[in-house]
């Protein structure tokens, strides 16, 4: 859930992506491959594979 939380304010247009980034440390392209996985498979794509 730690990564929905970064990316929940973006996947509901409260705030961009930018200010994100800046906020949360994490670099872009990571935010990014977040916001793909849960385009595509929901919260469980954001789950760590072990």
């Amino acid at each position: 859930m730690d990564k929905y939380r970064v990316i929940a304010p973006y996947l509901n247009h409260e705030e961009s992506l930018k200010n994100i980034t800046e906020e949360s440390g994490f670099p872009k392209r990571t935010l990014y491959h977040w916001i793909n996985q849960h385009r595509q498979s929901g919260l469980k794509g954001l789950v760590r594979k072990m």
